[in-house]
């Protein structure tokens, strides 16, 4: 995935989804700070975390929203911008840079149902055209667990699959969770198309609890 080799940090971040309910997102006219809604260092399944620069922030979370690479094709079933006034971002690369952990809290204009009815609805789509950009296939896993009134999801993302054998190919894994317009990401990346590796799925699986602790209580 290219984030335009801003930092480093924003380089390895970044998603398919299942909804557990729906919340209709809200508007983020009027978006605030998160930081007080946000994980901690300490809640990364790893040691040393460090919360991405603000000038990162947006590119940090296009990737974890699935917008970076830019969806091209087919046109329908390119996502919103998303709005990272107010986000928070933290990240620890792991496996000598290899692999990372990633969590966020955004505002959001967009329901989980509708990220995830969009998913369904577009299991591949291209960055630039269908004969030459990069492949993105999407799929949309059972929900994860979460509180009462919280929408979630996963989602899973390989990029740079199939044909695009001279590209890096990247996978992803994100759980999402939302209530009354504030939204929390967990994602595990790492190079390749394999599964999450079961410690890795674990580490996830913490991480988002914590986050969605951290975001709603």
């Amino acid at each position: 995935m290219s984030l335009r080799t801003l930092t480093l940090v924003a380089c390895m971040v970044m998603l398919p989804v299942a909804a557990g309910c729906t919340v209709t997102g809200h508007s983020v006219a009027d978006s605030g700070d998160l930081s007080s809604s946000s994980v901690q260092a300490d809640d990364f399944p790893v040691p040393g975390a460090t919360r991405v620069p603000t000038p990162a922030v947006p590119f940090a979370v296009a990737g974890l929203a699935g917008t970076d690479p830019a969806i091209a094709s087919p046109s329908d079933c390119i996502p919103p911008r998303v709005d990272a006034t107010g986000a928070v971002v933290w990240q620890v690369i792991v496996d000598g840079g290899a692999s990372s952990y990633t969590s966020a809290v955004t505002h959001a204009d967009e329901s989980v149902a509708a990220d995830v009815a969009r998913a369904e609805r577009c299991p591949q789509t291209f960055s630039g055209d269908a004969a030459a950009g990069t492949r993105i296939t999407t799929t949309v896993l059972p929900a994860p667990p979460g509180p009462t009134g919280v929408d979630t999801a996963a989602i899973r993302r390989i990029t740079g699959s199939g044909d695009d054998e001279h590209r890096g190919v990247t996978s992803s894994l994100t759980l999402i969770g939302q209530r009354d317009g504030v939204r929390v990401y967990a994602q595990y990346r790492n190079p390749g198309e394999d599964a999450i590796p079961a410690d890795a799925a674990a580490g996830l699986d913490s991480l988002f609890t914590k986050a969605l602790a951290a975001a709603f209580g």
